[in-house]
């Protein structure tokens, strides 16, 4: 590596653990190798640093800030004062780089001459077996940057563009996210964006999967990373045309306020699991309600038609948050509308990645959903609704199934007891099919 690296890569991390790995390897084995790469923690007190150290790269570098600030912003702004590197780039922790990507941009950086931002293309995936395929960062104007979204491991600009528009923000003091208040920034001065017009950015966004910071798991960047070195991932033309297909390309927009500073902030950490209900014992009866907390791409915003009922969205296995802890417990899901099923399918259901046996009182389109099961004696628990079958193969896939939507009201919840809400519905409805 030269004294001044062409590339500074910027990693900002928190709660990833071991499973930032596949990230670190995608960079690690990049075609062109005149970069040096920063992660940098978010006040990480997990075993990051020693995963990161791990590797013995010359090229890699450790950095930890003292304390959790909650925001990317402050992990790139420290980057960027360490970094030596001409040219800037930022690649999310659970984020994956095809091979080609540094050449791409270095490729597109030499062609343009004079841009000060170039943009790789971005292929966000939805959660397994969504269809979702959604593609961003492939442009020809400008002004495009004024309105489509392009998250950050896309991203490259030269390192004096921190000189002439300053850093990022602090996401309390802004309206908007810290990523879009950013390029907008950089836009409204003039500064000219390039696009290398080439997939080369594999994003599993926290955003669609809700609980994310939860339940952490690497294993679809895994799935990713096999495909890029085993040649199988589909190409750049291919994921273009299957997003245009299905009218997600370029669709990726910059979010508008939805109140006063910091409240984006803090609608992105509710999504990703970051910020939750306070934990209860569970002692009685409890009702876990459909409130107006986001929930990714596991349902639908709720409506102010039905404010009590939420309808799934993109992922055919929706989780539900419940909020309490200890022993066993006896459930209860008030379903407005089952799902459909293939014949001989039935909606399934984990609890805590368990099956739980599970008995049905149809009324109408829906009716009573009842299982027990134990919670966790000191964490939140989550229930899973499998629309679609048990998931096996969480590759990045462009085939898509269609999956029906199921629609939910309160889930309560009570302490088991020897003849519970299960035994019962069991003895009722034993001789009652599934509808289908």
């Amino acid at each position: 590596m030269s004294a001044d690296p062409f590339f500074s890569v910027i990693t900002a991390t928190y709660k990833r653990g071991n499973l930032i790995k596949p990230t670190i390897e995608s960079v690690l084995d990049q075609t062109e190798q005149d970069f040096e790469y920063l992660v940098v923690g978010d006040g990480c007190t997990d075993e990051t640093e020693a995963a990161v150290r791990g590797y013995g790269s010359e090229k890699m570098q450790w950095h930890n800030l003292p304390e959790n600030r909650g925001s990317q912003s402050f992990a790139n702004n420290y980057g960027i004062a360490h970094a030596r590197g001409k040219w800037i780039c930022y690649l999310g922790h659970d984020d994956i780089w095809a091979p080609d990507h540094l050449s791409r941009m270095r490729e597109t950086i030499e062609q343009a001459g004079d841009a000060d931002f170039v943009i790789g293309g971005l292929a966000d995936w939805g959660p397994p077996d969504s269809g979702w395929i959604s593609v961003t960062g492939i442009f020809d104007s400008n002004d495009a940057v004024a309105t489509n979204f392009t998250p950050p491991s896309s991203i490259s600009h030269r390192r004096d563009v921190i000189d002439r528009v300053g850093g990022w923000r602090h996401p309390l003091d802004i309206v908007l996210s810290v990523d879009t208040e950013f390029l907008l920034r950089a836009y409204k001065v003039g500064m000219r964006f390039v696009s290398t017009k080439r997939v080369t950015v594999h994003k599993f966004t926290s955003g669609l999967r809700y609980l994310s910071y939860l339940s952490p798991s690497d294993a679809e960047q895994q799935a990713a990373l096999a495909m890029l070195r085993a040649g199988t991932m589909p190409a750049s033309e291919t994921i273009i045309e299957q997003s245009k297909e299905r009218g997600l390309f370029m669709k990726l927009v910059h979010q508008p306020p939805v109140g006063g500073p910091g409240s984006r902030f803090k609608l992105s950490r509710e999504n990703r699991g970051l910020q939750l209900p306070p934990l209860q014992p569970l002692q009685g009866e409890a009702v876990v309600d459909q409130d107006a907390t986001p929930r990714a791409g596991d349902w639908e915003s709720k409506s102010e038609k039905n404010p009590g009922v939420r309808r799934s969205w993109i992922n055919p296995r929706p989780k539900i948050l419940i909020p309490f802890h200890g022993g066993a417990a006896e459930f209860e899901i008030d379903v407005r509308k089952m799902p459909s099923f293939p014949e001989g399918g039935r909606l399934r259901i984990l609890l805590n990645g368990e099956e739980a046996k599970v008995a049905f009182e149809p009324e109408g389109e829906g009716g009573a959903l009842g299982f027990s099961g134990p919670l966790k004696e000191n964490d939140y628990s989550v229930i899973t609704l499998l629309i679609a079958p048990p998931l096996r193969d969480v590759s990045p896939r462009l085939d898509k199934r269609k999956y029906d939507r199921i629609t939910i009201g309160d889930v309560r919840l009570r302490p088991a007891k020897k003849r519970g809400l299960l035994q019962k519905l069991l003895s009722s409805f034993r001789k009652k099919d599934w509808p289908r």
